[in-house]
């Protein structure tokens, strides 16, 4: 019986080995201190087989089997003889001392290349990982994978001169604070925006996500979004919130650097907001991602293909906010009808965002709006981030953008990555958002510079 139970713990312990062995190139991107248990095994491994003759240890071995087996235990259907279908006589030894070896040349490969990997700061090479190719996987890639509720925040609600109400998300930090604001129907819970934070958090850093008008959810149900108090809701090209939070959040930490950081609508609003104070010394350094710098050219460019379901999954619940308004508000101007019927968004911002927000029409609005009139005045050192693929705006508007950008602004183009997307990293369930960690490095040293 002590042979038999020696047999069956060497048996356990060479599974135990094979499988470590095998699945160590996968467990140390979760657990980094496999690293340095997995490869000194491999290469244990290969010492042994090499040395399998002449090694102490497995003349021990061999005696233990040898004694089990005289009284009928066979432990080779559990370690030995894993390989017994290819090899029924066995593997010789130099099968068994080329595996060896190949298990340690493969993991030395994988080690190299994942730790100098994971070594690497975020540059401005971006490579769209192997499992999120195409513009439309690395736009809904996060949206489908990632947490809500990543971080711990702090809401506010503070009231608007005009009557209204904004809510504040703070996260808890010091020596700086970031502004962030949000996309078209995003809040303070949308996973770029969780994304932003978390990665601010890990730096010790202050924040604050603004959830514009009608866009908080709440935090019991995130699905339902908080209606604002009065007719307006916001666009575009809505600034007077932004600078409203800014001198707030100034006046009550005059001596706190401020940074900012849009995306998409929210990166709009920025750009145009810092084109408005040219000279301004209340943000310190700016960053965007994936800006529709030219609000008509992206609205006609999403009138096709894949574009209709995105506007039509955009005007899914901004129809619910306007129907909202004109039954509270007789007077909102809005054709409630053709509202309801519109299928792009130049339907809809004619009808609705143009008279809720003082337009003549969309193209009022897009004139107005678009950022890309307010890049020449910008003063504000500033990052813009955007693909040459995003699905939300057509390629030769980014060649205008850098065309007419002031010298402050640093345009970054990538091969790849959607509309605030920017998916990489080796493995799925250990994505790297390329963009947010730019981003928030890129302000970061604009706070420490």
């Amino acid at each position: 019986m002590l042979y038999h139970a020696a047999a069956t713990t060497l048996a356990i312990l060479h599974a135990a080995f094979i499988v470590f062995v095998a699945a160590g190139a996968l467990l140390v991107l979760r657990w980094r201190w496999v690293a340095a248990l997995q490869l000194p095994a491999a290469i244990w491994g290969a010492a042994i087989e090499i040395m399998r003759w002449d090694c102490p240890l497995t003349r021990w071995e061999n005696l233990m089997l040898a004694k089990a087996g005289e009284s009928g235990f066979s432990e080779g259907f559990v370690a030995h003889h894993l390989f017994g279908i290819i090899y029924p006589n066995g593997l010789t030894r130099g099968v068994e001392i080329a595996l060896a070896l190949f298990v340690v040349i493969v993991n030395s490969a994988v080690y190299c290349f994942l730790f100098v990997q994971r070594g690497r700061p975020a540059r401005p090479d971006f490579s769209p990982a192997w499992y999120a190719r195409g513009p439309h996987v690395q736009t809904i890639w996060g949206r489908l994978v990632r947490s809500r509720r990543m971080v711990k925040v702090n809401r506010e609600e503070i009231e608007t001169p005009d009557g209204d109400i904004l809510v504040l998300d703070h996260l808890q930090g010091t020596r700086a604070r970031f502004l962030l604001m949000h996309g078209l129907e995003g809040s303070s819970n949308s996973v770029y925006i969780q994304g932003l934070l978390s990665l601010i958090a890990r730096r010790g850093y202050a924040a604050t996500a603004i959830n514009f008008r009608s866009c908080a959810r709440d935090p019991g149900n995130l699905a339902r979004m908080l209606p604002n108090r009065t007719a307006r809701f916001y666009h575009s090209g809505e600034t007077s919130d932004f600078d409203f939070v800014v001198r707030t959040i100034h006046a009550r930490e005059p001596g706190l650097t401020l940074v900012a950081c849009g995306a998409s609508l929210g990166g709009n609003a920025l750009l145009k907001w810092l084109g408005e104070h040219p000279g301004q010394d209340l943000i310190r350094a700016a960053a965007t991602l994936s800006v529709p710098y030219d609000l008509g050219a992206g609205a006609k460019h999403l009138e096709r293909g894949m574009g209709r379901v995105y506007v039509g999954g955009f005007l899914r619940t901004l129809k619910a906010k306007v129907k909202n308004v004109t039954v509270r508000f007789s007077n909102s101007g809005v054709d409630a009808e053709r509202a309801a019927r519109a299928r792009t968004f130049r339907e809809f911002d004619d009808v609705a965002t143009a008279p809720l927000h003082g337009f003549a029409d969309a193209d009022d609005y897009y004139a107005r709006a678009s950022s890309i009139h307010f890049l020449s005045r910008i003063t504000t050192p500033t990052l813009c981030i955007s693909s040459d693929d995003d699905p939300f705006l057509p390629r030769a508007v980014l060649d205008r953008v850098r065309a007419t950008a002031s010298p402050p602004v640093e345009l970054v183009i990538t091969r790849g990555g959607g509309h605030v997307g920017f998916v990489g990293g080796l493995l799925p369930w250990k994505s790297v958002y390329w963009a947010e960690e730019l981003v928030v490095a890129w302000l970061t040293a604009k706070i420490e510079g």
